[in-house]
């Protein structure tokens, strides 16, 4: 009886130290794998990043989300047991604190977890394009004599300063048909400008003075800023004008203007509205000049001095005209007989 019962005691022994190696084995196990999971919010169709170590090599693992354990991926693991993966937020996912598990296919005890809160979308902003400022026309009724010259100084600028318009008392201010002016606007145009001509640049918008045609007498002020910043690269801000596009010549024509660079302005006088921009030149090209040939020059005798040739000249000519006169004496002289004596 002793006997049986010391070897029921080993038994039980042996599988006590077996169950506890095991259960060490496996606390061990647990202890060294490891799960990351990032990141730890974020709203449907957030991709979370899953990485690990200590796995069992090239063991399946299934990560479920709780609450939606239809939404399930599959992770992997490598020959080294790094676990490697990615988690999508589901579609329907509830808004609020919830749980990632991941399971492993051999060794279904590392059971590993992570809060992760589901937000809701913050949708863009769709930007709003600020609409363009119109500038408001003014009325210069008021400021017009019986005369049509304007009684007081006129003052117009638009869009911030952007453009300014001058009108000094004194000033002769006319219509298109030789009616005295009533009223002043300006549009500024950013697009579908009339190209410039290779080389030159129209630089911004430009600005669409109407009544168009209405002259003055003499010229008025107007003032543009510009952007150095749309300055060509390399141009002289120094060489800027104002300049206005010839609708019969379909050309730009430039006013000579007064630059400042240090408040980025330009000035010109005008003597009629239509439409002006800032212009940047184009290189003015230099005609090559005609190289003339070099004359010969004629040697001319000193004062006082007598050119050779012309004793030399004057020599031969007394000589041949002497030589033409012997001759035409002797074929004039007459001929005498002769006659003979008697033997």
């Amino acid at each position: 009886m002793k006997g049986k019962f010391s070897s029921m005691w080993r038994v039980v022994t042996a599988l006590v130290l077996t169950l506890s190696l095991v259960l060490v084995m496996a606390a061990l196990a647990m202890a060294a794998a490891t799960a990351e999971f990032a990141p730890d919010n974020g709203p449907v169709g957030t991709v979370i990043a899953v990485t690990g170590t200590g796995w069992v090599a090239s063991e399946t693992i299934t990560a479920v989300w709780v609450g939606n354990e239809a939404a399930t991926h599959t992770l992997s693991v490598n020959e080294a047991g790094n676990l490697t993966g990615t988690i999508t937020v589901p579609a329907g996912a509830t808004v609020g604190l919830t749980y990632i598990e991941i399971i492993g296919s051999a060794s279904s005890w590392q059971n590993f977890g992570s809060a992760f809160t589901v937000t809701t979308v913050t949708a863009t902003p769709v930007p709003t394009v600020p609409p363009i400022p119109k500038p408001t026309p003014i009325d210069i009724a008021g400021s017009i004599g019986g005369d049509w010259i304007v009684t007081q100084d006129i003052v117009y600028s638009v869009l911030g300063g952007q453009a300014v318009l001058t009108i000094a008392k004194g000033t002769m201010a006319l219509t298109a048909m030789g009616a005295p002016l009533q009223s002043i606007s300006v549009t500024e145009v950013c697009f579908d400008l009339p190209p410039a001509p290779e080389g030159a640049y129209i630089i911004g918008c430009a600005y669409d003075y109407k009544p168009d045609g209405a002259i003055f007498n003499p010229p008025i002020t107007l003032t543009l800023k510009y952007d150095p910043g749309k300055v060509p690269a390399g141009f002289d801000e120094s060489k800027l004008v104002i300049a206005f596009y010839d609708t019969a010549t379909s050309m730009w024509v430039v006013y000579p203007s007064v630059v400042d660079t240090v408040n980025h302005t330009i000035t010109a006088q005008i003597s009629h509205f239509t439409q002006f921009a800032v212009y940047a030149p184009g290189p003015t090209v230099t005609p090559t000049p005609t190289i003339a040939p070099t004359p010969t020059p004629t040697q001319t005798p000193a004062a006082g001095e007598t050119n050779t040739w012309v004793i030399i000249g004057s020599i031969i000519a007394v000589i041949v005209i002497g030589l033409a006169a012997y001759s035409f004496l002797r074929k004039r002289r007459p001929h005498r007989p002769m006659t003979g004596g008697t033997a």
